[in-house]
């Protein structure tokens, strides 16, 4: 009997133990599973996160690129706006910048009851030295006088190309028989000016003659104002080359 039960607790431990290795085994084999599935999602997202880093990467790139043609677009505008407002020869402000700068001078100075000062000048005998000497030296003359006129003129003056062989100033702040006077010393330093010509020769002792006028004289418009000032020119191209008049002009050539 005593063996017998010997055997029979042989068996029991023997049958707990293969539950017990079976268990095991099943255990491993659930533990091997959530390891698969655990690299795999491991794997997955180091997928996602090598996609989601190459589409930073594409990203970056992209808005570089869109940086970049921002920039290029924001250079063609200053370069597409100089090229409407300047003059490419003289490398002043154009007539259209003038017609649209004037008007806010005027309001300005007719709101702080300032004079604004506005000469025209025009070259002398400038048709002359193109039939001349040629085209080119037309316009190195007018090429030189517009870096007078920027070397020249004040910080707070503004100086445009107004058509042709003529220049208009505008003077902030300034009455007529000051500008008149700064007229006048551009006027004696463009006389001083020597150009020398390719096929020998030289062009010297040059003048321009020049109406100026002020918004406390003139009518208190733009067009008042350039229409003015133009007419004083006039009368200095006709009756006194090389000289800068001042409102009244015309009853003060009379009279002499």
């Amino acid at each position: 009997a005593a063996a017998l039960a010997a055997l029979h607790s042989a068996r029991a431990l023997q049958a707990e133990r293969a539950a017990r290795a079976s268990a095991a085994r099943q255990q491993a084999a659930l533990l091997q599973t959530e390891l698969m599935q655990l690299r795999l999602r491991l794997e997955e997202q180091e997928r996602r996160h090598a996609e989601a880093e190459r589409a930073r990467a594409v990203l970056a790139e992209v808005n570089q690129h869109l940086q970049r043609k921002i920039s290029e677009v924001e250079a063609l505008q200053v370069q597409l706006r100089q090229q409407a407002t300047q003059d490419a020869l003289t490398g002043l402000a154009n007539r259209r910048q003038l017609n649209e700068t004037l008007p806010a001078q005027l309001a300005l100075a007719l709101r702080e009851q300032r004079p604004l000062a506005v000469a025209i000048l025009d070259l002398d005998h400038f048709k002359q030295v193109n039939d001349t000497h040629g085209h080119p030296v037309g316009d190195q003359l007018l090429a030189a006088l517009g870096a007078l006129l920027r070397q020249r003129l004040r910080r707070s003056d503004l100086a445009f190309r107004y058509g042709g062989e003529e220049f208009c100033l505008l003077l902030p702040n300034t009455p007529a028989l000051d500008a008149q006077r700064m007229v006048a010393e551009l006027l004696e330093a463009w006389r001083t000016q020597v150009f020398v010509l390719e096929g020998g020769g030289q062009l010297s002792s040059l003048s321009f003659s020049a109406g100026v006028t002020d918004s406390l004289q003139a009518p208190p418009s733009p067009a008042g104002l350039l229409r003015a000032a133009d007419q004083l020119l006039l009368l200095a191209k006709r009756s006194r080359r090389g000289s800068v008049l001042l409102p009244g002009a015309a009853e003060a050539l009379s009279a002499v």
